[in-house]
């Protein structure tokens, strides 16, 4: 699941005949034997042997010559041929996996020498091969760390995966010792292969050496930063939280250097399958596998109910797409894990594919480090043009939502940045501000203020997710090239999606006294008063406030998309169609796609809403038109008319 380090490079049909035509006109000018034919062909035959010497380092650079870390590839190594062949395909200390006999080993995966049919079984991956959180969590050492470590400034549990990443540390060292001892490891081929430090740190976002990296390629304000920042924190708070739960913290810091913490734990985020809720076949002796999983929830927060994460060789190694020819499973009968082709088969000389998740590009790119950039994957957007999310987006792993929730500095921060979508007093002819006669306005204007801060951190409200671009895109032969140089977009007449949550949060926004049948400032203060304001939902109220809660979205969604650049999907569009960018800048060819999503994400929306706001508007009378309540305000009232609703 890393991102590819090695790409293959196909001639075009065009290059192949202009090479062969060029060819012929050499050997025409040596028939002649003239100097003056002589020189040409000299010069000729320098550009040909350039050509050649170009394109067989490409060749070379993606088939095991070498990565674009300019380090040796470990994907392309005997340690990897073999982990590909033998490793789980044989039988292996009385465990027998399997791997369809028709599969060969390509780069760093598989595919299939013939075609393999629907259904047919791929892959097999004992129990025995793989390595579980559960099995972390189990050992001695594990067992020793702190039971109140927990993330220092949230008091939030620490996610399983970290101590994952703590026991590959150690088994891994555990490994090279057996080694070096001449004792047989099962597990060291597996390891042997893993990205090393060195290859994350050229290849994975969340390896690179700096923000500023990161922010050259992704502004601060993309949900793709956003997911990676997030990851970044989430593994210094786990290393640093882990690291101080022992008295003697250099003693840790020799078991588990933050060099080896981070490169297991992208890795653990990365190359991880889900199992689902350990079964009672996972029990260990003397104790039941709820009461186990019931100790660990009391001990350490961590719930197991909700699923395992497991390393597992060889599955680990197929890529990502949204139409996989793969489908993978957990079968907790045989505690194995087993990939069959799907419903089309897999085609011959096709790698095989498997699916992640119905992620976002944005997602894929944070968390796995690459974008397919076919379209074939699903969207998204922030509009949350004004404050930053406590909330990530990254689910159970990590939050910078207190265990106790949030404090009062945080709410107070977090009201100064949220009072700017207030401050254009939408369906009201005039500025409003405190020494406004209008008290009933003002008072609602509060009181909108304090639901917005009950929502502010559900990213539903406020992330624009679209589905895919291109629903009819498969992958291609392989991911070591692009599976389509077309630059994908988004067909208007076929964009699907859901806005109702996002249209709730504009319809609190421009919200006016007369809504609700002119109860608005009642029906606010009780949910205020009865503090449901995280799950209340504004309803279609008034046609006016329909028209003004779309307008709002638009302004939102048209701000956002501004401080990418101007004419950004234009910018994005020209950058993509230099082929080679696959090739020699691959961090800014992945970046590019999912800054590109992002947009489209936001014209896309943009176009939408206008549709809508559109279509409202014209079915009133005109002479209507001009009445407050039907007309946005292009520009926002100055802020310090709505910051004296913040308490200070």
């Amino acid at each position: 699941g890393i991102l590819p380090m090695n790409m293959k490079k196909k001639i075009s049909s065009k290059k192949k005949k202009q090479q062969k035509a060029f060819v012929t006109e050499v050997e025409v000018a040596a028939v002649g034997k003239t100097w003056n034919t002589l020189i040409p062909f000299v010069s000729a035959l320098v550009v040909i042997v350039a050509s050649c010497v170009i394109q067989f380092g490409i060749y070379y650079a993606n088939n095991g010559g070498g990565s674009s870390s300019g380090m040796p590839s470990a994907e392309n190594s005997p340690a990897v041929l073999s982990l590909l062949t033998s490793y789980v395909c044989k039988a292996n200390g009385g465990v027998a996996g399997f791997c369809h006999d028709n599969l060969e080993p390509t780069r760093r995966t598989h595919r299939p020498k013939r075609r393999i049919n629907a259904g047919e079984r791929i892959l097999t991956v004992p129990r025995k091969f793989q390595i579980w959180d559960l099995d972390a969590l189990r050992d001695p050492y594990i067992g020793a760390i702190s039971k109140s470590a927990r993330h220092h400034d949230t008091g939030n549990p620490i996610d399983s995966g970290a101590f994952l990443a703590v026991y590959l540390v150690r088994r891994h060292r555990m490994a090279k010792m057996n080694m070096e001892m001449g004792l047989q490891d099962d597990l060291l081929p597996y390891f042997t292969v893993l990205p090393t430090f060195d290859e994350l740190k050229s290849n994975h976002p969340l390896m690179w050496e700096s923000e500023e990296m990161i922010l050259e390629l992704l502004p601060n304000h993309s949900s793709a930063y956003e997911k990676i920042h997030g990851y970044r924190m989430m593994i210094g708070s786990e290393y640093k939280s882990i690291r101080n739960s022992f008295v003697d913290s250099t003693e840790f810091m020799k078991e588990v250097t933050e060099e080896e913490y981070w490169t297991m734990r992208v890795n653990v985020l990365s190359r991880s399958f889900a199992t689902g809720p350990p079964g009672q076949e996972e029990a260990r002796e003397g104790m039941s596998m709820e009461e186990e999983i019931q100790l660990y929830k009391s001990e350490r927060g961590i719930d197991l109910s909700l699923g395992c994460k497991a390393m597992v060789p060889v599955l680990d190694m197929y890529d990502h797409h949204a139409k996989p020819n793969a489908i993978w499973k957990y079968e907790p009968q045989s505690g194995a894990f087993v990939v069959d082709a799907g419903p089309d088969g897999i085609n011959a000389k096709h790698e095989v594919m498997i699916s992640y998740g119905n992620l976002t590009d944005s997602h894929l790119m944070a968390r796995y480090g690459f974008s397919n950039g076919d379209g074939s994957d699903k969207t998204e957007a922030s509009l949350a043009m004004h404050h930053t999310f406590y909330d990530l987006g990254l689910g159970q792993e990590f939050s910078l939502v207190p265990a106790n929730g949030l404090t009062e500095e945080m709410v107070k921060k977090q009201l100064k940045q949220i009072v700017a979508y207030m401050e254009f007093d939408d369906g009201y002819s005039g500025c409003l501000n405190e020494t406004n006669t209008n008290m009933k306005a003002m008072e609602l204007k509060y009181l909108k203020l304090q639901l917005l801060s009950k929502i502010a951190n559900n990213r539903t409200r406020w992330i624009v997710e679209l589905p895919s671009r291109k629903p009819s895109a498969k992958p291609g032969k392989s991911t070591g090239s692009p599976s389509s140089l077309l630059v994908p977009f988004f067909e208007n007449n076929k964009m699907n999606f859901n806005g109702d949550l996002l249209l709730a949060t504009c319809r609190l926004i421009t919200l006016t006294e007369g809504d609700y049948g002119g109860n608005a400032i009642e029906v606010l203060r009780e949910v205020v008063q009865n503090n449901t304001g995280d799950t209340f939902l504004v309803g279609q109220n008034h046609p006016s406030n329909e028209f003004l809660s779309y307008k709002c979205l638009e302004r939102l969604a048209s701000l956002q998309q501004k401080r990418f650049a101007p004419k950004p999907q234009a910018t994005e569009r020209r950058l993509l169609k230099k082929k080679r960018l696959f090739y020699t800048d691959y961090h800014n060819w992945t970046a590019a796609h999912v800054r590109l999503g992002e947009i489209q994400t936001l014209d896309g929306f943009i176009e939408s809403v206008k549709k809508f706001s559109s279509h409202i508007y014209n079915q009133i009378p005109k002479h209507q038109r001009d009445h407050p309540r039907w007309s946005p305000r292009e520009d926002p009232c100055p802020p310090e008319y709505s910051l004296f609703l913040v308490p200070t």
